[in-house]
């Protein structure tokens, strides 16, 4: 079931989806959308950090005027055991790595600005980092890439259109 009446009704609604800076120099491969033919982990993560802001932008202009804003974001690195977890990188490389990271604590503070802030209440179709409006790659503002994933994504989900 969508979630878009209950967004609607509860007008002004904030949609928030976090992406990550791993999106810069990636791009979709439409051949192989879901890594069936070639599949690589980092790859495929930048790839949906990628879509996360196609998808963001797309669903901002759709929902233009119905009092719904959508807002992507960048946490930073975040001290978590994500790297570990997926076997991204040796456990005590990651744990020297993560010594430069963030807290958790710390990389949820653009989630809730864009949550609860006044200041960005009208605000949509951007990108944040630290609390700031970004600009992402080139890739992420390509308006014919994110029609043609929007469509697919529909059919994959079978959802309706908005």
């Amino acid at each position: 079931m969508s979630l878009l009446p209950s967004l609607q009704a509860a007008a002004p609604s904030r949609i928030i989806v976090v992406a990550s800076e791993a999106h810069r120099g990636a791009q979709l491969d439409f051949d192989d959308l879901q890594g069936e033919h070639h599949y690589n982990r980092w790859t495929a993560y930048r790839r949906s950090k990628l879509a996360n802001l196609l998808f963001t932008y797309e669903l901002a202009r759709r929902l233009m005027g119905r009092g719904i804003t959508a807002n992507a974001l960048h946490p930073g690195f975040v001290a978590t055991d994500i790297g570990t977890r997926h076997s991204f990188l040796p456990r005590i490389l990651w744990r020297i790595g993560t010594m430069a990271a963030v807290s958790p604590e710390r990389a949820a503070q653009t989630i809730l600005h864009l949550a609860c802030a006044p200041e960005v209440a009208e605000v949509t179709g951007e990108y944040f980092i630290d609390k700031a409006p970004a600009r992402s790659s080139p890739a992420s503002y390509d308006r014919a890439t994110a029609d043609r994933l929007w469509d697919i994504s529909l059919n994959l989900t079978g959802m309706p259109d908005i």
